[in-house]
């Protein structure tokens, strides 16, 4: 493994670290930038280097790490999943609520 490689894992360790789980969900791009400008820092400073771009392409967590991100994601969904139910019921209720007052208009 070359120098370069050596200070850009140390780089990108170091940044992804700063983020939490839900953060790769949302932030991907923000995450990216850190990354990039993190690899571009070490590799001018320690490698005498230029990057003039970097992608993020794939990112390997921990075992513990990805179901920490997990958990996260699927309590977003069921959040999500709740709010529409309680959207649903409250129309449901409202539904109810107008055709009581209409049926005891018409008697």
């Amino acid at each position: 493994e070359t120098s370069f490689v050596r200070f850009a894992r140390q780089a990108i360790s170091n940044t992804a670290q700063l983020f939490t789980p839900g953060q790769f969900w949302h932030k991907r791009s923000e995450i990216e930038a850190g990354i990039q400008a993190a690899v571009a820092d070490a590799l001018l400073h320690q490698g005498h280097a230029r990057v003039d771009d970097l992608q993020l392409m794939r990112a390997g967590f921990s075992d513990k790490y990805e179901d920490i991100i997990l958990r996260v994601q699927l309590q977003e969904q069921l959040k999500t999943t709740k709010r529409y139910n309680l959207t649903v019921t409250e129309v449901l209720k409202s539904v109810d609520i107008r055709r009581s007052e209409t049926e005891s208009q018409i008697m």
